[in-house]
């Protein structure tokens, strides 16, 4: 009697063998893509073509073109694993622009834009440094002291505390004090932007209404006030809160007709009106 093979067992044989063979082809193709991309990338980033051999930075002024690098490879380049892998003789491990992270540790600048020039082989890094507004001075334990000094900062339009500076009074340079808890640090602000917009605006009042300044005081940051001791008598208040609209001109008007002299303060802080005694 002939012997009946074993179906079964012959299918799940040639099962497991194709089993096996798809799992050597997918390996097999995966090992190849895998080291078809390797080389790919190591040439690609090895090229040439994305060497960089000279690194230019234009608009620096007050800060050195040492201290923009530094800055630059710490904060961007090797604060990347993939950047630092690249390292800075290439290009692809430069980006377009530095982040306001890493701006904050050079004050002085505004922005940082960087640009590949791959034919000359060469990065450009195009630094906009902030320009100083004023003089911002702290003091620490009032402003009425004779034996407090101030520590002086310049700021920018935007309220940015830059670097140090003189200690200055009068209507020449924009000079702002205030009473302190602690003295006030580079990169900081003198207030949020929505204030500083006003505060700068109360220094265009006083000089377009023709004041001649002697102190200009942030007071208490609760009261979001200003006050100004003019030489010539009265005392300015203001609030940071508003935009001191028609300030200027009553100016004008109370000098002309030689009332300014004889008041004792002009209190702008109420919006749309002026008192005066």
């Amino acid at each position: 009697m002939a012997k009946v093979p074993d179906l079964a067992t012959r299918f799940s044989t040639m099962e497991k063998r194709r089993r096996v063979r798809r799992v050597l082809f997918w390996f097999v193709l995966l090992a190849l893509i895998a080291g078809g991309l390797g080389w790919g990338t190591n040439t690609i980033v090895r090229w040439e073509r994305f060497e960089v051999r000279e690194v230019a930075v234009e608009g620096v002024r007050r800060v050195s073109r040492e201290d923009v690098l530094a800055m630059i490879t710490q904060k961007e380049i090797q604060g990347s694993a993939l950047r630092a892998w690249l390292g800075e003789k290439n290009f692809l491990a430069w980006p377009t622009n530095i982040s306001g992270d890493s701006l904050r540790s050079l004050p002085l600048l505004r922005a940082v834009t960087i640009h590949a020039d791959y034919d000359a082989h060469r990065i450009v890094v195009r630094v906009e440094e902030r320009n100083p507004f004023g003089i911002f001075c702290g003091y620490t334990h009032g402003v009425t002291e004779n034996s407090n000094t101030p520590q002086c900062l310049w700021f920018d339009e935007e309220g940015v505390l830059l670097g140090d500076a003189f200690q200055a009074e009068g209507s020449l340079i924009p000079v702002l004090i205030q009473n302190v808890p602690v003295l006030p640090r580079v990169g900081t602000q003198v207030a949020i932007p929505e204030f500083m917009k006003n505060i700068l605006a109360i220094f265009q009042v006083v000089r377009d209404g023709g004041v001649d300044v002697k102190v200009v005081e942030l007071r208490d940051p609760a009261l979001q006030e200003v006050s100004v001791a003019t030489y010539e008598g009265p005392a300015l208040y203001f609030s940071i809160r508003t935009y001191p609209e028609g300030a200027a001109s009553l100016l004008r008007s109370l000098k002309a007709n030689g009332a300014f002299r004889r008041l004792e303060y002009v209190d702008f802080r109420v919006v749309n009106r002026a008192y005066y005694k």
